[in-house]
């Protein structure tokens, strides 16, 4: 098994951003991606190159990081980020995390998943949405800012096995004796 990592490709779909630019998360610098002002809760569907091999399942092998803060702090209320999951072929979300509160402090939001529910091991046409949602009454809501998205992809390496398509129990590999 080998890591990568994978930034954002490419942008699907963005929701009340200011002067939205992909550059502004696809590297972990200073630049921050500000929402238009702190009553709105932007959202980002993002794509992402194919891994290099096939992905490993399992419940944390596959690893979305979003660096991201609360916007204008000192505002009420904590705003929150959700990552989901999904498919460039439509559907519901394959997997949604948990609200995670936002802070004045840069954080580092990590949320794993299984590539199982991929319907292509390849993760070919894996995405990602993000959703911050605001929180607190009034002008003085709090939303937050993004400053960087990265899949740290699992997959395998090596040889090919050519008996992986088929279930232990389907098929049973003899050695060869020589006589």
């Amino acid at each position: 098994m080998a890591t990568e990592p994978l930034v954002p490709t490419g942008t699907i779909a963005n929701t009340d951003w200011n002067t939205y630019a992909l550059s502004n998360i696809d590297t972990d610098d200073t630049t921050w991606q500000d929402p238009t002002d702190n009553t709105v809760s932007p959202g980002l569907h993002l794509s992402f190159a194919t891994p290099t091999g096939n992905l490993t399942g399992g419940a944390t092998d596959q690893v979305i990081h979003v660096k991201a803060r609360e916007f204008e702090t000192g505002q009420n209320g904590v705003p929150t980020l959700r990552i989901e999951i999904w498919e460039s072929e439509g559907g519901p979300a394959l997997a949604t995390s948990s609200e995670q509160n936002l802070t004045a402090s840069e954080v580092d939001l990590q949320f794993t998943w299984d590539a199982d529910i991929l319907t292509l091991i390849s993760g070919e046409n894996c995405e990602i949405k993000l959703f911050i949602t605001q929180n607190g009454g009034g002008p003085n809501s709090a939303s937050g800012s993004i400053q960087y998205v990265e899949w740290t992809a699992s997959y395998s390496v090596g040889g090919t096995d050519p008996f992986l398509p088929y279930h232990s129990h389907e098929l049973i590999k003899t050695p060869l004796i020589q006589t």
